[in-house]
């Protein structure tokens, strides 16, 4: 289970520090650039000495004591595991309105949500055949169960889903498919991309040709430790809804031992009993906070996280660490005495795991109100210092910072020596050109010990056991419909 040493203060303090000054540069109406930068190189009208002098501001009071950590601890307390539509999940609201009011927001208020309510029930999981063994197993978020008696079946192994599709549907048929997709470790986080399609979209594909189940590898690098990670399976509307399940990572190694050893002409059979089901729609909410805009209350600036989890942990990562930095970076500006241009509104979205239902949600109440959005910051990928900052005002204007000049500068010269370009110093936004409209804050690993991706009760980067990657920002369609930004959906 996640636990609160794995979120030491200062993991946490960092990104709480960068969305702060973030949100302070597009509240007070500078251009979206790093707060590091402009103050290194001012260019005419873009940052008064009053600007500055509240970023430093900003900056102290935060490293003094950001309060996030306390957020994240007194949320996987008090309130623990939240999956949609659970006691968990109503407890998360409550305790997230008043935590929002006592940090002192100008106004704390919900959005009912509709959300989706999945009990995981019990699961039994076991090779049969060639050498019986117990695996280490979970059932996939949203999965349908077996029949009452279970499913007993040959195993079939691909090591993709395009491999998958390229099966005959009698290779496929009555058997257990066993999606043996290895994550790759990356700074960015990209391996786990390249590899959750295949918990996602599994079920639909095996499901279409005849498969009695689906058991995936899982979503993790964490190749030593024997536990399963969960997340959420996607069942397409044309295909049979089957067991979806994912086994830990050394059990995925020893059924594909068992598979090897057997070859071609042999069988491994597995045995699934699950009682997984859905339950009646359950009622959550989006719980929002605000402080209101001196100049222009009518424009916001958004800062989003989301308040359920899973429910094998405690949710410290997944997303209490986002909630946390949203909760903390917001109430910062209060603390240090300083009151932006534009208002600053906190969304602590409902049911994200199970269909973004509170983002959808919000995005259908804001629709009238897209444009007024400004400028969006998501937290929902761990906790770390930023490494890079991407403008969302446009390519041009991004270019023009006199930041990104030093940029590409640095990047030939990484080029030149035929080197890898570096990160940006720890703790410090830089800005990154070409980025367009969709806007990236990344996150560099806290070395080696830190590099594992992916955890109990979690599914990838971000969650239970990951080491930060990073906060998103990108287009504004997400949360809040075109001339807005928001996180880019991970799922």
């Amino acid at each position: 289970m996640t636990t609160l040493p794995r979120l030491p203060r200062f993991r946490i303090l960092a990104p709480a520090l960068a969305v702060a000054a973030t949100l302070w540069a597009a509240a007070a109406g500078g251009p979206w650039a790093s707060v590091a930068e402009a103050a290194k190189v001012s260019p005419p009208g873009a940052w008064s000495r009053e600007d500055l002098a509240a970023a430093v501001r900003l900056r102290t009071a935060v490293e003094r004591d950001s309060g996030s950590f306390a957020v994240v601890r007194d949320l996987t307390t008090q309130v623990g595991p939240r999956s949609a539509g659970s006691a968990g999940d109503a407890a998360a609201v409550r305790w997230a309105v008043a935590r929002l009011k006592a940090l002192g927001y100008d106004r704390v208020y919900t959005q009912d949500v509709n959300v989706p309510h999945w009990d995981r029930g019990e699961l039994e999981a076991r090779i049969e055949l060639p050498y019986a063994q117990r695996l280490v197993a979970v059932s996939l978020g949203g999965s349908v169960g077996t029949p009452q008696e279970g499913v007993a079946a040959d195993v079939v192994r691909v090591e993709s889903l395009d491999a998958l599709k390229a099966l005959s549907n009698e290779a496929v048929a009555g058997r257990i498919v066993f999606v043996d997709q290895k994550m790759q470790r990356a700074r960015d986080g990209k391996g786990y991309g390249a590899t959750v399609r295949g918990r996602v979209d599994g079920a639909s594909i095996a499901g279409a040709k005849g498969a009695a189940a689906v058991v995936i590898r899982s979503v993790g690098t964490d190749a030593s430790a024997r536990f399963a990670h969960t997340g959420s399976v996607v069942y397409a509307v044309n295909a049979p809804r089957i067991p979806a399940v994912a086994i830990s990572n050394p059990d995925a190694d020893v059924l594909a031992r068992q598979l090897a050893e057997v070859g071609n002409g042999g069988k491994v059979r597995i045995f699934l009993r699950s009682t997984a089901r859905d339950l009646p729609q359950g009622k959550s909410a989006n719980v929002i906070g605000e402080i209101t805009g001196s100049e222009k209350p009518d424009e916001v600036v958004l800062l989003g996280a989301h308040l359920d989890s899973w429910d094998l942990g405690h949710g410290a990562i997944d997303d209490g660490a986002g909630v946390a930095i949203a909760a903390a970076a917001g109430a910062a500006l209060k603390r240090a005495g300083l009151r932006p241009r534009r208002t600053v509104r906190v969304v602590l979205f409902a049911n994200e795991e199970f269909g973004l239902s509170g983002a959808n949600e919000y995005a259908r109440r804001e629709a009238p109100n897209a444009a007024r959005h400004v400028g969006a910051v998501e937290a929902d990928f761990g906790v770390q210092h930023a490494r890079a900052a991407r403008g969302a005002a446009g390519d041009e204007a991004v270019a023009r910072h006199p930041g990104a000049a030093r940029h590409r500068a640095g990047q030939q010269r990484g080029r030149r020596r035929r080197r890898p370009r570096p990160a940006a110093p720890r703790g410090r936004a830089h800005v990154r050109p070409g980025a367009g409209r969709h806007a990236v804050l990344r996150q560099p690993p806290h070395g080696q010990r830190h590099a594992r991706q992916g955890g109990p009760g979690g599914d990838g980067p971000g969650h239970g056991g990951v080491r930060g990657a990073g906060l998103a920002v990108g287009a504004v369609e997400r949360h809040a419909g075109p001339g807005a930004a928001a996180g880019p959906a991970r799922r």
